[in-house]
């Protein structure tokens, strides 16, 4: 059986109790959304645990904790490798974390390879942290639940993989949520982004950029977010936010409840460089 391994070393807790330990912190005092059910998706952020680790799971401890949780789950990763030029699932049979092996779901990733959307290529994930940040949260949170790995470059294509996925997890049969891994506005002297400069001004310009994203997240609009994610450098995953994005209206999504939305301003308040996290649900 092959094995995905660890790549993100040092991004979250490696020794199984501290890992457990700090998810739980995370949950701990955080309530449950009151949202019509089934959800059917959301974002998460992938950024090391330390800045983002909280804000991703509000998304996935809602869908834990939700009266009908997930059977299996698709996550999106952002394509951080010009080399992956297309969506590109894996050939492993599951992802080592650090509080125990995640299963990849072959049935799911049979069915979406006969679509012709999806390509096999386990370089591709390797050295991707976008999807591996994630792995440690559902397999703590949603032990029993497979998944399926998708790295996702931000181009049209995206919106074929959403409509093929919708019509893959209804056929399917088991509840099936789709997860898109993205950042959100990357600005600063570290990323050569200072449009408004830096300090308050900066940051207000940065927030306004992920505001504008996220209002088109709220409106179900995969077309806005990957326009705007390429135009205005809003989100590193626009192609995986997109595609969930079509993916939860093929299965019948009417709203979206953004979470939380911050920065990593709230870690590093003297850094002149940010980037925005936010947490999200589509639901019917």
């Amino acid at each position: 059986m092959m094995l995905r391994e660890p790549y993100a070393v040092g991004w979250y807790p490696d020794d199984p109790r501290r890992c457990a330990g700090t998810i739980e912190g995370y949950l701990r005092g955080v309530a449950a959304p009151t949202l019509p059910l089934p959800l059917l998706g959301g974002l998460v952020p992938h950024a090391g645990w330390p800045y983002s680790g909280a804000v991703a799971a509000r998304t996935l401890g809602a869908l834990a904790r939700c009266a009908a949780p997930p059977e299996a789950v698709v996550m999106l990763g952002a394509v951080h490798n010009l080399r992956v030029p297309r969506p590109t699932t894996c050939d492993f049979a599951a992802w080592r974390t650090p509080v125990g092996e995640l299963q990849v779901d072959r049935s799911l990733r049979d069915a979406l390879l006969g679509e012709g959307v999806v390509e096999v290529n386990d370089v591709a994930h390797a050295n991707e942290h976008s999807i591996e940040v994630q792995t440690p949260l559902l397999r703590y949170l949603l032990p029993d639940a497979p998944f399926l790995p998708i790295a996702v470059p931000a181009d049209a294509f995206s919106l074929s993989l959403g409509a093929a996925l919708a019509g893959v997890i209804e056929r399917d049969g088991r509840r099936v949520v789709v997860l898109a891994s993205s950042d959100l506005t990357h600005y600063g002297t570290d990323y050569g982004e200072t449009p408004a400069g830096t300090g308050e001004e900066g940051m207000a310009h940065a927030r306004a950029n992920d505001e504008e994203l996220l209002d088109n997240v709220v409106n179900l609009d995969p077309e806005g977010v990957l326009e705007h994610a390429l135009s205005e450098g809003s989100a590193c995953g626009g192609g995986a936010l997109a595609a969930a994005i079509v993916a939860a209206r093929g299965l019948g999504a009417q709203g979206c409840k953004v979470l939380e939305h911050t920065s990593s301003h709230a870690q590093e308040p003297s850094s002149e460089s940010w980037v925005g996290y936010a947490a999200a649900l589509f639901h019917r």
